[in-house]
């Protein structure tokens, strides 16, 4: 039987052991069964279409350089382009993806070889040839990732990290004129403006600095201290209040719930929090924060009236630089980095809590952190 023609009758069979291979790639443990056979059955066609298409030594060659015909020119379908963008959205690297797409060809090579009959022993060689080449392909280019990543990394970090020093003078002598005094209102404003936008942009820099920490394999540093956190909350969004003047924040909360927690970073949650309600909400709503005392945890949500989140991008809310783009062409003005809620993620989890999303056009956008009052052990 030729291979194409195995493909396509052992499909299933195929489909369920790239499935097995995915589950095993650290990132998967968020995907979903139909998730893991992502798009698997268009790229099968692909390569059935393609296999059994004439083809020149012309194109042979090119195609061997990476410049054949695409899948959606074959199929009329984008499998392989849907694939990338939703493996890219879980935290794939680029050696998973490789790996799943070298396991998809030795397993299809392995069930085609098993079920055809006096093979001569030359075929055993090259199978052993292709192992040995997807060994060593493997090895070098997870070293050359590795120095690549760290090296852009490092040097993000000390870009990033040296802006702070002019940063923290412009806010300073704001500060300073500020208190001076003996100036008219509208500079008065301006100064205050330049010490909110210094401070905004400090939060941002702090926010680099720890997404370029957690590229390099080290987790959020914790310092955890006796906190009342209702009373730290509310110092925050008064903070808050004050740079958005035209939109009401509103807190329900106990008079004191007191527990371990680090100050600095429950600030960043409630700053990041806080100001995506207020950027993505509705400007005639209010924001409300509620703050909550289970017996081993507080929690904490943030609501916001508004357009609600696809269910599909509350997958990947929290990853990366990804939040944003799908809208972006839409209204570019609430397009981000993505980085907030990344971070915002991170410290809860660095706290040993979780963090949730619900958000529905009835119900509005509510974003729910639970974090234990005290450390594990």
């Amino acid at each position: 039987m030729r291979l194409s023609q195995f493909i396509q009758k052992n499909a299933p069979e195929i489909i369920k052991d790239w499935e097995s291979f995915a589950r095993d790639c650290p990132p998967s443990s968020e995907l979903t069964l139909d998730e893991l056979r992502d798009d698997i059955a268009g790229m099968l066609r692909f390569v059935i279409a393609d296999m059994e298409s004439p083809q020149t030594k012309t194109e042979q060659a090119e195609k061997g350089q990476g410049h054949g015909p695409n899948s959606r020119t074959v199929t009329g379908e984008n499998a392989a382009e849907k694939h990338a963008e939703q493996r890219f959205g879980k935290g794939f690297d680029s050696l998973e993806m490789a790996a799943e797409f070298r396991n998809l060809r030795a397993s299809v090579i392995r069930l085609w070889l098993k079920d055809l009959k006096n093979l001569p022993p030359e075929m055993e060689e090259m199978i052993r040839f292709n192992e040995a080449i997807d060994q060593i392909a493997t090895e070098s280019v997870s070293r050359y990732i590795e120095r690549e990543r760290r090296s852009r990394s490092l040097f993000l970090g000390m870009l990033i990290h040296d802006i702070r020093n002019p940063l923290n003078a412009i806010v300073q002598a704001a500060q300073v004129l500020e208190a001076l005094g003996g100036v008219d209102e509208k500079k008065a404003k301006l100064f205050a403006q330049i010490r909110r936008s210094g401070n905004k942009i400090g939060e941002l820099v702090s926010q680099l600095i720890d997404a370029i920490r957690l590229r390099l394999g080290k987790p959020i540093p914790i310092t955890r201290a006796p906190l009342d956190v209702v009373q730290a909350v509310r110092h925050d969004v008064d903070e808050i209040q004050i740079a958005h003047p035209g939109q009401k924040i509103t807190i329900s909360a106990p008079d004191r719930i007191t527990g371990e927690w680090d100050r600095s970073r429950i600030s960043q949650i409630v700053s990041n929090l806080v100001g995506n309600a207020l950027k993505h909400g509705q400007p005639e709503s209010d924001v409300t924060v509620a703050i909550s005392k289970e017996p081993e945890e507080v929690i904490l949500s943030v609501h916001n009236e508004g357009e609600p989140i696809p269910p599909d991008e509350q997958e990947l809310i929290f990853d990366p630089l990804t939040q944003g783009i799908g809208t972006a062409h839409e209204n570019p003005d609430k397009m981000s980095m993505g980085l907030g809620l990344y971070i915002t993620r991170q410290v809860v989890l660095a706290h040993g809590g979780k963090i949730s999303v619900e958000s529905t056009a009835e119900t509005g956008t509510t974003f729910k952190v639970e974090l234990p009052c005290h450390p594990l052990h």
